[in-house]
């Protein structure tokens, strides 16, 4: 079997000296379909940076294709068409603030991709998102240029209409549903049972007449309404999901197994329609891209939480999906600087202490002995880490000493 081979040199962040760091190779399977780029936290710069290098090999010598995010994934257009064009008008500050996380390595990284594509018109790469943090009015927009395409006596047209007026979001404005979220973090919005059932009905049966349809809403809408409107489909659902069980009920498991299986599925529709061939890239928190099959108790003592690398596993299959953790000892992100682990038995705690060089590592032959926990974003509340078996959920681990934030975009 052929191997590809990643040197660690165009992996490592580019902040940092790379001096003493033990020369080591990442081999890579020509039959790696996917890799999954877990951040332990949002907005770190050595990370970002790290994920760039990675990007660009990966597009340059390996023949990837597609980049997704742990963002929005209509909010983002601006910033996926950006990409996706070519034409690379201006600096790309305006675009790059469509990213939620608005750093400068974000724009770096998009601007890019959009030179590759100005260069490789017929060869291009798409960067896009797959989550559903945004306002309800956005997916219901996208029901009804359906509904405006059917007879307004169709069956799926009343659907998309008790879609309006039973579930909290869709027919709001941008300034109500600020203040629904404002009574949802104040734990005041009323969003009674029977209201949720009815709507997670009527969103239900509209996405799976959505899927059988989809011949028809092609001919109706054209290809790309009909990929949008399977996106907001698959977004209202898990974003209703996640409004009712997981941020007024406090139920972390249900919240998750929305949230992930909403994210996996919109993957899975941009796949899709871009290429399902074609190899890509996700980066995302770690406890998204993580593969297996269930997460590990990083929040709660709950389990069942499936991840989005879990499905991506189960539906490519192990092999063909690879994970990198990415982590430090020292780590300051979007939400301020995050406590330094002080259990003996933390990875990062041991490279620390044991100083050993900056690197990229096997998850089955890892530097230190018996490491237990390992930094996640949630470490200011919790300062050993997360507990789990890395060589169960990640296949390599990427480790720096010590990383600044990223750049806020001006």
């Amino acid at each position: 079997m052929l191997i590809d081979r990643i040197k660690l040199k165009f992996l490592l962040p580019i902040l940092l000296s790379i001096s003493g760091v033990q020369a080591q190779e990442l081999t890579l399977s020509r039959h790696v379909g996917g890799i999954g780029i877990g951040e332990s936290a949002h907005g770190v710069q050595a990370f970002q940076r790290e994920q760039m290098k990675w990007v660009q090999t990966l597009v340059q010598e390996h023949g990837f294709r597609q980049v997704y995010l742990e963002n929005e994934v209509f909010l983002g257009k601006p910033a996926y068409d950006y990409v996706l064009n070519g034409i690379c008008d201006g600096d790309g500050t305006n675009e790059a603030k469509a990213i939620w996380t608005k750093t400068v390595e974000d724009r770096d990284l998009m601007v890019w991709l959009c030179r590759w594509n100005q260069v490789h018109p017929r060869d291009r790469v798409v960067l896009n998102g797959i989550d559903h943090y945004e306002e309800p009015a956005h997916f219901q927009k996208r029901f009804d240029r359906l509904k405006g395409a059917l007879s307004d006596q169709s069956l799926i047209g009343s659907r998309i209409e008790a879609v309006r007026t039973t579930c909290p979001g869709h027919s709001s404005t941008s300034e109500e549903w600020a203040e629904i979220m404002r009574l949802v973090g104040e734990n005041k919005f009323e969003y009674t049972e029977q209201q949720f059932e009815k709507c997670m009905l009527e969103l239900t049966r509209l996405q799976r007449w959505i899927q059988v349809h989809l011949g028809i809403v092609v001919r109706l809408l054209g290809k790309q309404d009909s990929h949008e409107l399977v996106l907001a489909s698959n977004s209202a659902i898990s974003r209703q999901g996640q409004l009712k069980r997981g941020w007024l009920e406090q139920d972390m498991l249900a919240n998750w197994k929305y949230r992930d299986r909403g994210m996996y599925e919109n993957l899975r529709e941009q796949r899709r329609f871009f290429g399902k061939r074609q190899k890509f890239v996700l980066i995302m928190h770690t406890s998204h891209v993580t593969k297996r099959p269930e997460l590990p108790r990083w929040w709660t003592d709950q389990t069942g939480m499936k991840s989005v690398g879990g499905f991506i596993e189960q539906e490519i299959g192990g092999s063909k999906y690879q994970t990198l953790f990415q982590t430090a000892y020292q780590v300051t992100g979007l939400d301020g600087e995050y406590l330094s682990p002080v259990a003996s038995e933390s990875f990062e705690k041991q490279m620390n202490d044991q100083n050993v060089p900056e690197g990229f590592y096997s998850s089955n032959q890892l530097p230190v002995q018996n490491a237990r926990y390992f930094f996640n974003e949630n470490n200011s509340k919790r300062p050993n880490g997360v507990e789990l078996d890395l060589s169960q959920h990640f296949d390599w681990i990427s480790y720096v000493t010590a990383t600044p934030a990223s750049a806020r975009l001006p």
